[in-house]
């Protein structure tokens, strides 16, 4: 495949709504609180409550994970912590709860905000794999980041 027809891929709303190993929509847990936290609205509006809610009250855990059962959205919602793939991955199947459609996305991010700490540990500012969400709202899809404020 090549470098353009990765960026040309279509990603389409209905493939993103199914449960999956690791976005586990069908757990009784992430279902629930899906339900408690989106609330009834708009979708833009449930979707910002939802995001909001990953943001804030998982905490983020810098520190990858090794075992593939960590990185099922109903793991990090039990564990109440994860990195940024995690996150990524528990917003996802929040969102596809509440009937919105949502993906993962993985890009490279040059981070100057990271501590000296981190940066000299890792021997680079770039975050390598961070996880980032598509989320498909009002017939577009929006790149959104845990890591960021959203206000609505």
């Amino acid at each position: 495949m090549s470098h353009s027809q990765l960026l040309e891929r279509e990603l389409l709303p209905d493939d993103c709504l199914d449960s999956t190993s690791f976005i586990d929509t069908d757990d009784d847990a992430i279902r629930e609180i899906s339900y408690r936290v989106a609330g009834a609205g708009e979708p833009t509006d449930r979707a910002v409550r939802i995001f909001n809610y990953v943001r804030d009250q998982v905490q983020y855990e810098f520190r990858a994970k090794l075992s593939q059962d960590e990185y099922k959205a109903s793991r990090v919602i039990a564990d109440g912590r994860g990195f940024c793939v995690q996150k990524a991955v528990l917003l996802s199947a929040l969102l596809r709860a509440a009937d919105i459609p949502a993906a993962i996305v993985l890009c490279d991010l040059k981070d100057h905000t990271l501590p000296p700490r981190i940066v000299e540990a890792m021997g680079t500012e770039t975050m390598f794999h961070h996880g980032l969400n598509a989320i498909f709202l009002d017939n577009c899809w929006l790149l959104v980041d845990l890591h960021s404020k959203v206000t609505h």
